[in-house]
């Protein structure tokens, strides 16, 4: 899975580019109706931003085992 974020934050995501551009499109025809982004800049918005998708976020392969609690970090101090 590809993905991009729009100007107002919205993560796009397509399973290519061109899946991706026709994803972005439909966003910007719906969100921002007024702001007549053309083909030509969403592309470049793909070529310059777009990138693989990780999998899942950070804070959900961390190890409960290794991360302190907030009681802990104020023991330190």
């Amino acid at each position: 899975m590809r993905l991009v974020y729009c100007f107002c934050g919205c993560c796009i995501r397509g399973t290519t580019d061109t899946d991706l551009f026709h994803q972005n499109r439909n966003h910007q025809n719906h969100a921002h109706p007024t702001h007549q982004t053309t083909d030509a800049q969403i592309w470049a918005v793909i070529k310059a931003n777009a990138h693989k998708e990780c999998g899942r976020l950070y804070h959900e392969e961390a190890n409960p085992d290794h991360q302190t609690s907030a009681h802990e970090r104020t023991k330190r101090h």
